[in-house]
């Protein structure tokens, strides 16, 4: 894409990968002037859009992919070398601290009122469309949401999306 400057072709797909699209303009709104970088500034800038008016995340998560997709995310923000491998051998537990601490990270979401109240209702394709019209800050997703986000131009930012722990 030559530096940026060039057209768009093709966005891979497949690399599994998940990434927290943000609106630039809406951060603003709030007094925001940079996407959240770690778990605690994420929380913090979901009160002061909240205190703004504005909901931070549209999270549609009818079908379970956001959930799945934070899961993954903040599972591994827990996890030391090794510990994959320590799922798979059963030595590593679903009980685990490590994924009792990610799932209560992505309960904080809700309690902090980050997410759109109808988080568990909408459907992630259509969630899009909050961020896409400027009513909500943040929505996890892939790369292939590139070419629905492209119209926004510099309003758009991709970013990681925050860990919770020190993984």
């Amino acid at each position: 894409c030559q530096g940026g400057k060039g057209q768009i072709l093709g966005v891979p797909s497949d690399n599994f990968a998940f990434y927290l699209w943000y609106r630039k303009d809406i951060l603003a709104k709030a007094g925001i002037t940079a996407p959240a970088t770690n778990w605690n500034d994420m929380l913090a800038q979901c009160d002061k859009l909240v205190a703004a008016g504005i909901t931070p995340w549209v999270y549609g998560d009818r079908d379970g992919y956001t959930t799945s997709n934070m899961m993954t995310t903040e599972i591994t923000s827990y996890f030391q070398p090794g510990d994959v491998q320590k799922v798979l051998d059963g030595s590593l537990k679903y009980t685990d601290q490590k994924f009792i601490d990610a799932y209560n990270a992505i309960a904080e979401l809700k309690t902090h009122k980050c997410v759109s109240p109808t988080s568990s209702t909408r459907e992630q394709l259509d969630a899009a469309n909050d961020l896409l019209t400027g009513k909500v800050a943040y929505m996890e997703g892939a790369p292939p949401f590139l070419p629905t986000f492209a119209p926004l131009g510099d309003k758009i930012g991709v970013t990681l999306i925050p860990y919770a722990g020190t993984g």
